[in-house]
């Protein structure tokens, strides 16, 4: 997919994209109404009336920290079913080692909303689920 990077001082965010996809707005809680009254939406946000949905991760970098906020969360469904997670998770982790970004590079992660956890854990050979960032802090909301 891609890699869009911005910097902001001494912060470098990039956003890796896995999967972008079109659902039907009210899988995002909107109406067709809702979706086609905004001028701008298409091509930015929308198209063919869908809303634009996507798996993907910001990497934020600050000193020695790499910081990955919610990586694939919005793919749960596919990315820990057990037929085929480890496939998908290999093709993840492919893109960020892409990019710059090998998961062992990874020093903290941090899941915004916890009842999707998108690409938290690995899926070994075995069937064993171990960390997808394995030196990473995951820091979670309390609330």
């Amino acid at each position: 997919m891609s890699a869009l990077r911005f910097d902001v001082g001494a912060v470098r965010l990039t956003r890796i994209s896995y999967a972008e996809v079109g659902v039907p707005p009210e899988v995002v809680g909107l109406t067709p109404e809702q979706v086609a009254s905004v001028e701008w939406g298409e091509p930015l946000w929308v198209g063919g009336g869908d809303v634009k949905a996507a798996a993907a991760v910001w990497i934020i970098e600050t000193g020695d920290a790499r910081i990955a906020v919610d990586p694939a969360q919005a793919a749960d469904d596919i990315l820990r079913s057990e037929a085929d997670a480890g496939a998908h998770q290999t093709a993840f982790a492919a893109l960020l080692t892409a990019a710059g970004f090998p998961r062992e590079s990874i020093t903290h992660a941090i899941a915004t909303h916890a009842e999707g956890v998108g690409m938290w854990a690995w899926r070994t050979d075995d069937g064993a689920w171990v960390p997808f960032f394995p030196n990473a802090e995951i820091l979670v909301d309390q609330r």
